[in-house]
């Protein structure tokens, strides 16, 4: 499959949800689990809402068996909340 866009979601403040959600990240491809590429870099991604989807298109996208979100920075260290991740071909 190819991934051309996705969404990532915060939850409710009350539930730390727009404080720890990841601030900067990769998505990634691979087809044997080894090797990755970077497809897609988002940085500086504050100030979330509650609730709040925020929807990506794929900077680089290629055709791979296998996709992570590889994150390198995040709100609260520690601790990573995502209440959504939808990818979309």
């Amino acid at each position: 499959q190819i991934i051309t866009r996705y969404v990532l979601q915060a939850g409710p403040a009350w539930h730390g949800g727009n404080y720890r959600i990841p601030t900067a990240w990769n998505l990634q491809g691979s087809n044997d689990g080894n090797t990755w590429e970077d497809l897609d870099t988002r940085t500086n991604q504050i100030n979330w809402g509650d609730y709040e989807e925020r929807a990506f298109v794929v900077e680089n996208p290629a055709h791979f068996k296998l996709y992570r979100l590889s994150f390198t920075d995040v709100g609260e260290p520690g601790i990573i909340r995502l209440y959504k991740v939808k990818l979309s071909i």
